[in-house]
């Protein structure tokens, strides 16, 4: 879209970015949302840069979850309320919001008991075929948003949505007082999930990356201990530091070599969360580890009924979020912003978006 196109749009349209194919996104106009009488519409002011943006982005699928048709990708967001439905008495215009990015049923098994991130029905934002907050305006139902404190900035806003998957990991994982535990990957997930099991109460709390910029960071926001196997071995250590092995591990990462490590790191009785999306369906692993240990293992699924509890964190400080933010861009650049994502390197940690 040209600078002329730009400054020449219609009253009534907003800006997109839309991914048409793998690495292709284009900036095109869209109509903004009208709003029903339970609907609000929030003027997006920031938008974190996901893994599952990075994946779509660069590979168009994650596993069976495949773009095939435009879609608007970013599901961490955050705005101003501009517009309410008739019926809206939660939030006002004006107000400063983060937004849950999933819309349930509300009618099925699953979300009548609690579950609906199992929603088989969800409208999940930038998941196939959900476009998502990549735009200008987004519109939502009210209780899907979530007042920002005065001291929290929008950016602290977009990191809501991950740490409500550090929450949702640290109550999955029954993480309690004294627990000792290992976190695989030191991305934005794994920092997130670092920072939840601490307020939850983790004595240990050791976290493995291969990258070192990742590994001081995650110093900084409470690992007890980092490992980067390039220059030490993990098995190795972790049985130095707690014999017999971990009461939990949480793998963040979603690579084979990972998967496969927490078996072997586990103790017996303890508990693995897995969490990270790998790039294939099927992963080799230790099923004997998992027997004759007898481990819980659990997987994880997004998160539920943990969104306020993650704002009141951050809002508290108890966990710290403003350092994760080491990139910015405009949303005429979003293509960009999402290569930057994608090349991991060394300082970049969260890369944001602001239309």
């Amino acid at each position: 879209m040209s600078e002329q196109e730009l400054n020449q749009r219609p009253e009534g349209s907003m800006l997109a970015a839309v991914m048409y194919g793998a690495r292709d996104v284009r900036l095109e106009q869209r109509p903004i949302p009208k709003v029903g009488p339970e609907e609000v519409l929030v003027k997006i002011v920031a938008i974190g840069v996901c893994g599952s943006d990075v994946h779509f982005y660069w590979d168009g699928r994650i596993g069976k979850r495949v773009v095939r048709k435009p879609m608007i990708l970013g599901h961490e967001s955050a705005g101003i309320v501009v517009a309410v439905g008739e019926n809206v008495t939660l939030v006002k215009v004006g107000d400063r919001v983060a937004l849950e990015p999933g819309i349930p049923c509300r009618r099925c098994s699953y979300c009548k008991t609690g579950h609906y991130n199992l929603c088989p029905d969800v409208a999940f934002m930038a998941a196939p075929h959900t476009d998502g907050a990549m735009r200008e305006y987004f519109k939502i139902p009210e209780d899907l948003l979530f007042k920002l404190p005065d001291n929290m900035s929008f950016e602290d806003g977009t990191l809501v949505e991950p740490l409500s998957v550090g929450v949702y990991a640290a109550r999955r994982g029954r993480i309690v007082p004294g627990d000792r535990v290992v976190i695989l990957g030191a991305g934005t997930i794994g920092l997130m999930v670092l920072q939840a099991v601490k307020v939850y109460g983790a004595a240990r709390r050791v976290v493995i990356d291969l990258q070192a910029d990742r590994l001081e960071m995650a110093k900084k926001l409470g690992a007890t201990e980092v490992i980067n196997p390039r220059e030490q071995d993990p098995d190795k250590i972790i049985e130095e530091l707690m014999p017999g092995g971990c009461d939990v591990v949480m793998e963040a990462a979603g690579a084979v070599p990972t998967i496969q490590m927490a078996t072997r790191l586990v103790r017996k009785g303890g508990r693995i969360v897995f969490l990270g999306m790998p790039g294939v369906d099927e992963v080799p692993v230790n099923m004997l580890d998992i027997i004759v240990k007898e481990v819980d293992v659990m997987g994880m699924f997004r998160y539920n009924n943990v969104y306020g509890e993650a704002v009141r964190m951050i809002s508290e400080g108890l966990v710290e979020v403003r350092s994760l933010h080491t990139h910015t861009y405009p949303l005429e650049r979003a293509a960009e912003a999402i290569e930057k994502a994608h090349a991991c390197e060394v300082g970049t940690i969260k890369v944001i978006i602001k239309p």
